[in-house]
C-alpha cells in the first residue's frame, strides 16, 4: 500500500489528535503492555503547537506520566523530536515531580563547541543535530499511523 501522506512537512496537521499504540518492537520496559499491566498508553499531538504528549495512564489524574516533546517536520517523511519535560504524578508524596530536559539551545551550544574543538573541521549540520531524536512516517492516513523511531523501533498507532 502506498503512503497517502507523501510530505509530512506540508501535511503535518494530519498528525493532530489522539492516538493509541497497537503494536511496537520497542522493549517492553520502555512501553507498558496494556494487556499485561492494565496501564493505558496514548499520545496526544498538537500539530499547530508543534507538541506531542506521550501519556502513561496509571490512574490519572492521580497517577501516571506525561512526557512533553517538541515536534518539527524536517524532511518529507521525518519529524524531529525535542524532549522537554517528564511530569510524574503520584497519589502519595510527592504528588507531582517535573523533570526538565536541558533546553535545546544549551545542548546545541555544547554540540557546536565540541564540533569546533574536536570535529576535525567538519561543517556543522543543523538538521542532523535536530534529528538526533526523530521518527520517520512510513504510513499515515485518517485512522492509522506507522512510524519508525531513531532507534529503529516500529510503532503502529490508531486514532482514538
Amino acid at each position: 500500500t502506498v503512503n497517502p501522506t507523501t510530505d509530512i512537512i506540508k501535511d503535518f496537521d494530519r498528525l493532530d489528535g489522539d492516538w493509541k499504540l497497537d503494536f511496537t518492537t520497542a522493549p517492553a520496559g520502555e512501553v507498558p503492555d496494556e494487556g499485561a499491566t492494565g496501564v493505558k498508553t496514548y499520545q496526544t499531538i498538537d500539530a499547530g503547537g508543534g507538541l506531542i504528549y506521550n501519556v502513561i495512564d496509571r490512574g490519572l489524574p492521580e497517577r501516571g506520566l506525561r512526557i512533553e516533546i517538541g515536534a518539527e517536520p524536517t524532511r518529507k517523511d521525518r519529524v524531529a523530536l525535542d524532549f522537554r519535560t517528564i511530569e510524574a504524578l503520584s497519589d502519595s508524596f510527592p504528588k507531582r515531580v517535573v523533570f526538565r530536559f536541558p533546553p535545546r539551545k544549551l545542548v546545541r551550544a555544547a554540540f557546536v563547541a565540541g564540533n569546533r574543538l574536536f570535529g576535525g573541521g567538519e561543517p556543522w549540520d543543523e538538521r542532523k543535530f535536530k534529528e538526533i531524536g526523530h521518527f520517520d512516517v512510513l504510513f499515515l492516513d485518517e485512522d492509522l499511523r506507522i512510524q519508525r523511531n531513531s532507534e529503529g523501533n516500529l510503532f503502529i498507532k490508531s486514532r482514538i
